[in-house]
């Protein structure tokens, strides 16, 4: 209990003390435990045209147990040249995630690594990052570099024993021999309920005609990892949501400009919006600790002397990946035929791709702002108004403006006799509007409702008189002024979440036209087994051949598992 109680002590102060004192974080975040990243990857050779699905899990370095810690893992593939062919942003919860890519035909042949890391573990030295080796072919290239006819030495394979790493649980299926489009049964067991409960991935997959790169296992992967912590913190762990930071400097003297407010708005039906004050040394941080939709947010300074400030915003972190290995992968000229069967069936398959699409979980942000005393008037109920202004003088009874000298003002009646000097926060979809004048105009006719909050408002680190909150029918709102104060970036939007296909089949005519060519036949994410007996079921595709069931993950107590069995589909 204490060490939690530390724990979340050390959390919280990180969050609000970020870049004040460095010297003082650094001593302190010796105390919290550094993370290993496992990744479940569904194969280690691969096709232009297939998926690479894959599983994150995010452990105590000293425990093996799943970490609440970081709340976004990073999972990048990287070629022998070091170039980076994709970079996702994970969000973790209660240490896990999940991912996927599409080989695309852009992708050349050769050797690559899936990597992995959060952005407290750059901080525990070189190489604290896993790193898992992927072969790709592309079948329409000129593949004679990579094809031989000798082994080569250096080459590691992928061990294709059958195994367990732990006694205490056993895999059964209702037998060993299926026919296409068959129904398998799978049964996860284990005479002791406390020897098996935890989180698991599982897949199953045709086993390659030839021996590809060798993948660690949830029993090996600790190898990868090296007790080392560096003696300075070099990069603002992600505890409680995305970061991301910034300086505002003076224009003209290029000096950091301390204690000034400044929002985020990233816009949409699933808005956010957050308020931040820089610090001594003119740095900020948001962090973002809800789901959104938006790839664009608007960065504004909120003072009266903006105009002669600028917005800077921080870099990602690049990690060094010099020291990387890769493996000398090559095939025998015998795998030509099987490759290019299995580039057919990968056509068939993605030609009737929209038969069988995976599912995006979808972000529900509730809420976003609460008050007692809250009014929402839906415009469909009123006779509509062209304008804003006229909407506020006939309908919003709760709203006002007023005009000084070419200065337009939106107020709320009754909450501004406390702070006179204080505004409304006024937001269209979620940004932020400080002038006025922006939306006194605005057609109504896109508008769908109008809320407004009357209380005296405190949000972030800043006080408002009051919340009034525009939305539109599509969450759409555009207002693209970019100026050295008002700051419009791209983000780097987290992978969304997924479901995906299983198929089933209930033996229809319009399922047997359809092609079922699959070498995935299943993934399964976040596998709780909490019971003696654990089933399972798919289907087997018309693809015939060997394949192999693997299950990865840990138990509640920090023990790895790794099953591996296999069954036959024939004719």
């Amino acid at each position: 209990m204490k060490k939690n109680t530390l724990l979340l002590f050390l959390i919280c102060f990180f969050s609000e003390s970020y870049s004040q004192n460095n010297q003082q974080n650094s001593e302190l975040f010796k105390n919290i435990p550094q993370e290993n990243i496992f990744i479940h990857y569904n194969t280690s050779f691969l096709l232009s045209g297939e998926q690479l699905l894959y599983k994150v899990y995010c452990l105590n370095s000293k425990t093996n147990k799943l970490t609440n810690l970081s709340k976004v893992v990073y999972v990048e593939l990287i070629d022998d040249n070091y170039k980076v062919h994709f970079k996702h942003k994970i969000l973790l919860k209660s240490g896990l995630g999940q991912g996927d890519f599409f080989i695309p035909t852009s992708i050349k042949s050769g050797n690559y690594k899936i990597v992995a890391y959060t952005k407290w573990m750059i901080n525990g030295g070189e190489n604290n990052f896993f790193q898992g080796d992927v072969a790709i072919l592309n079948p329409f290239a000129d593949n004679s570099k990579y094809l031989s006819k000798e082994k080569r030495d250096n080459q590691t394979f992928e061990n294709r024993e059958v195994k367990n790493t732990t006694n205490s649980i056993n895999l059964f299926l209702n037998k060993q021999l299926f026919k296409s489009r068959e129904k398998v049964t799978l049964d996860i067991k284990a005479e002791d309920i406390n020897q098996i409960a935890g989180n698991y991935s599982i897949s199953v997959r045709k086993v390659e005609e030839f021996n590809v790169p060798e993948k660690h296992n949830s029993s090996t992967y600790l190898s990868l990892y090296q007790d080392n912590k560096s003696e300075q913190l070099i990069c603002f762990p992600e505890f409680r949501g995305e970061l991301l930071s910034g300086k505002i400097i003076d224009k003209n003297s290029k000096k950091a400009i301390p204690f000034v407010n400044v929002s985020i708005s990233i816009p949409g039906n699933e808005y956010i919006f957050k308020v931040s004050k820089t610090d001594s040394v003119g740095n900020f941080h948001f962090i973002i600790d809800k789901t959104y939709t938006s790839s664009k947010a608007t960065i504004e300074i909120d003072n009266d002397n903006r105009e002669n400030y600028q917005i800077i915003m921080n870099e990602d972190d690049v990690i060094n990946y010099e020291n990387l290995v890769f493996n000398d992968f090559s095939l025998s000229e015998k795998a030509k035929k099987y490759i290019e069967q299995r580039s057919i069936y990968n056509q068939i398959e993605n030609a009737f791709n929209l038969k069988k699409q995976d599912s995006v979980k979808k972000y529900v942000n509730k809420d976003k702002f609460f008050g007692t005393n809250v009014y929402t008037y839906y415009l469909d109920d009123y006779n509509r108004f062209s304008t804003l202004k006229e909407t506020l003088t006939e309908i919003t009874g709760h709203l006002y403006y007023s005009k000084k000298k070419n200065q337009y003002s939106i107020k709320i009646l009754g909450v501004d006799f406390l702070y006179k000097n204080n505004n409304p926060l006024l937001l269209v979809d979620g940004l932020q509007i400080l002038n006025h004048n922006d939306i006194i105009d605005l057609k109504t006719k896109q508008i769908k409702k109008i809320i407004v909050v009357k209380d005296n408002y405190a949000y972030g680190a800043k006080l408002y008189n009051g919340v009034i909150i525009l939305e539109t029918f599509k969450g759409d709102y555009k207002n693209l002024v970019n100026k050295d104060y008002k700051k419009n970036v791209n983000l780097f939007k987290p992978l969304a979440p997924k479901k995906y296909f299983n198929q089933k089949y209930n033996f229809k005519k319009q399922e047997e036209r359809i092609p079922d060519f699959r070498n995935q036949l299943f993934w399964k994410l976040n596998c709780e087994l909490l019971k003696k007996s654990n089933k399972f079921n798919f289907y087997t595709s018309d693809n015939l051949g060997i394949y192999e069931i693997n299950i990865e993950g840990f138990t509640h107590r920090g023990k790895p598992v790794s099953i591996k069995t296999t069954f036959e589909v024939v004719n």
